[in-house]
């Protein structure tokens, strides 16, 4: 049994709409507030018994288009396109431009040989034409696919696009047919897929491509339209007389219309979020950019395991009472064979509210990480060899994902071609965003699990505060956060948007107080789709701590246009906003801090209240055995902490396992690590600035897992209580 909502977060009043697919005939909805020593049952009008539904999740992009008759009588058939085939050799068979189901009708395939193949099939006749050569993985073929009435024959050629020419660089076949009328079928015509599925009651696609497609052009004869430039025809109104489409997948990148610039306007939909503002096979080098060179850009990535939205129906409605308190939730689903499943939500704080803390959730690096497939696939892909005993006892969600690529992937996935994830979608289940879950790296609570340990605490030493999470402070910029005191970011808020860190900018500079209690935060560019909220786009780049890497010209991201890669190459460096940026990462053991001689001044006196003077700040925890450990951020006036921010307390002990960052590494040469370089290091930082704004940063993600550590009994408790506190108590002079 699994599921999920509509939304991440979710305002007193309005309605939560969860999915479920569950095996058990029968299933119970009940709602928890988190937060506190054990989950509190509230009571939601929606909650209740209802009967089980097993959902399919349509897995795969592709586009589809109505061809609204223009396909039906025609007197021959000529189907011209580019693709790059990143699997051709895939052991299946992959639609290219088909009009095809149950065995009839026409379309062009590659083959499970690796070889093109048009077919035309009816009820009287089945024609197959293959070509001899093998598609080249990764390289650009032009292809053309004809059939002629008049003179009775079906051609196909293939043309390898490369420099460097060899004897089966062409291929051309031709073959007489004995043909009246074209196959006729009712279905869409579909670009990088099969068939349609009619056993499923919605419909699915089938025989789904891996590759990029560039300009689709059909034509209503057997004509050689191989030289037929639509760019031109377009430009001259020259349009030939039998062109039935012509699809320019430049046009209009960022949303999922696909469109056709003849004059039948057979305009499609991208299905399930294909990879948009792909290099072309028109594509010189000259151009970095979709928008600087549009015609370069005019393919489309369609993968065999993409998924934007599950698409499943409403199981359970929930309406958010108006005077519900902000905070984290679940939905916990349960069922007679099956184990309890939790559907996170947030509710966000009410108008009136008076809290004078919130809690900035990182619902995108939850959405970054959702689903990875890291414990399964990170060592195969990478070489890494972690240690045996962390890949022995995983986490069930671990074990789930290793068979379910159907629940889509995350950021940090490869898709099954090779190429990365840059898009993630909250519409679908997240089976590793429990509250339980424990990260197979660390053996301990991370992302998600890991911050509701900070609610926890806040609960315990009697804080008030309210949750908001990424999603209201991309939307709302400052508003989501200006009345508040004090702001508290999770442990890992690694991706945000430019409207995220506008409105933390203007936060700090109307006099906010911020406490930074995590690592490698701030570090990625990251978009959210205008016209699908629901989805995050992330593009690697060519540098930083990656686990795929951009193909050459395609670091922008299609959803906004803009550059993707660090914020530290984008000019807005973590440094300068929090006094600390990413230094390096190592999952084996973990430090605690010594203290620096500015730590003794007295304007931070009220950090180190009940601190030892020779104490060492957090060298013990549940995550690594310290509290600076899996990702670490450093104090750095060359990359931006500013020159009154104070490096108060650093590690001492962290090993060769942690490396230096890759953005810091300018030659491979050695003692870039833990054991010996200076720069690999986690920093506790203070500073202020006008209006009676600051920033406490402790650039470690283990900070938080750390708080509870002997029933809260510990330094790393202390110093946050301490801060806090003292934020709390200071005038904000810019509200």
């Amino acid at each position: 049994m699994i599921g999920y909502a509509d939304k991440f977060s979710i305002s007193p009043s309005d309605t939560l709409r969860v999915m479920v697919s569950s095996e058990s005939p029968l299933y119970s909805a009940t709602i928890y507030r988190l937060g506190g020593a054990e989950p509190r049952r509230v009571a939601i009008p929606g909650e209740g018994t209802y009967p089980g539904k097993v959902q399919r999740t349509q897995i795969g992009s592709y586009v589809s288009i109505d061809p609204k008759d223009k396909l039906d009588q025609l007197d021959g058939l000529s189907i011209h396109l580019w693709i790059w085939p990143t699997k051709p050799r895939a052991g299946r068979t992959q639609g290219l431009v088909t009009r095809w189901q149950l065995g009839y009708g026409w379309g062009l395939f590659v083959g499970d040989d690796g070889r093109l193949a048009f077919k035309l099939s009816s009820n009287t006749q089945h024609i197959e034409i293959k070509s001899p050569a093998e598609l080249r993985p990764r390289e650009w073929h032009e292809i053309l696919a004809s059939v002629s009435l008049s003179s009775k024959t079906a051609r196909l050629v293939q043309r390898r696009h490369k420099r460097w020419d060899r004897a089966d660089d062409r291929t051309e076949v031709a073959q007489p047919i004995d043909l009246d009328v074209l196959p006729a079928i009712r279905v869409p015509l579909l670009i990088g897929a099969e068939e349609l599925d009619v056993p499923a009651p919605d419909g699915f696609e089938s025989g789904l491509f891996d590759g990029k497609i560039d300009e689709v052009t059909i034509l209503g004869d057997g004509a050689e339209s191989a030289g037929f430039d639509i760019r031109n025809a377009r430009t001259t109104g020259s349009f030939h007389e039998k062109l039935v489409g012509a699809w320019d997948f430049a046009v209009g990148i960022e949303t999922t219309a696909i469109h056709d610039l003849s004059p039948n306007r057979l305009d499609g939909v991208a299905v399930n979020m294909p990879t948009r503002g792909m290099t072309g096979h028109r594509w010189d080098a000259t151009s970095q950019s979709p928008a600087a060179a549009p015609e370069q850009y005019s393919a489309i990535h369609f993968h065999s395991d993409d998924v934007a939205d599950a698409g499943w129906k409403t199981g359970v409605e929930l309406q958010i009472p108006a005077q519900l308190a902000s905070g984290a939730y679940v939905v916990r689903l349960s069922g007679e064979a099956n184990a309890p499943y939790e559907i996170p939500f947030f509710v966000t704080p009410q108008a009136d509210s008076a809290n004078e803390i919130v809690v900035l959730m990182p619902t995108f690096t939850y959405l970054a990480y959702g689903n990875d497939h890291l414990w399964t696939r990170n060592d195969v892909e990478h070489g890494i060899l972690w240690p045996v005993e962390r890949f022995e006892n995983p986490d069930p969600a671990d074990l789930f994902l290793a068979t379910h690529d159907e629940l889509g992937l995350a950021l940090y996935d490869h898709h099954s071609d090779g190429s990365g994830c840059c898009y993630a979608s909250r519409l679908r289940p997240l089976v590793n965003m429990q509250p339980a879950y424990r990260y197979w790296q660390s053996d301990g609570p991370r992302h998600y699990s890991a911050d509701l340990l900070l609610l926890q605490w806040l609960e315990r030493h009697g804080f008030r505060y309210d949750v908001i999470t990424d999603e209201e402070l991309h939307h709302l910029g400052l508003a989501s956060i200006q009345k508040y005191k004090v702001l508290l970011t999770g442990s890992h808020p690694e991706y945000h948007s430019l409207n995220m860190l506008r409105g933390l900018e203007s936060y700090l500079d109307g006099g906010g107080r911020m406490m930074y209690l995590g690592g490698n935060g701030f570090y990625w560019v990251t978009s959210v789709d205008p016209f699908r909220p629901h989805v995050i786009e992330v593009r690697r780049g060519v540098a930083g701590s990656r686990n795929w890497t951009s193909e050459p010209g395609e670091s922008h991201h299609s959803t906004t246009g803009e550059l993707g890669g660090l914020w530290r190459h984008r000019g807005k460096r973590p440094n300068e906003l929090v006094g600390v940026g990413f230094s390096a990462m190592g999952y084996i053991g973990a430090s605690g801090y010594e203290r620096l001689p500015a730590s003794w001044r007295s304007d931070v006196a009220f950090i180190f209240e009940g601190i030892g003077d020779k104490e060492v700040i957090g060298d013990f925890g549940p995550v690594l055995g310290g509290a600076a450990g899996d990702e670490v951020d450093r104090h750095d006036p060359l990359l931006g902490s500013p020159f009154n921010s104070l490096r108060l307390a650093s590690t001492n002990t962290l090993n060769g396992s942690y490396q230096l960052c890759v953005e810091d590494v300018m030659e491979t040469v050695p003692n870039q690590d833990g054991s010996h370089s200076d720069r690999v290091r986690s920093d506790l930082v203070y500073m202020t600035g006008g209006n009676g704004g600051a920033v406490f940063s402790v650039g470690s993600i283990n900070w938080i897992a750390t708080l509870d550590f002997n029933q809260d009994r510990n330094n790393v408790s202390g110093v946050t209580e301490n801060v806090l506190r003292h934020f709390l108590r200071g005038r904000r002079h810019g509200r």
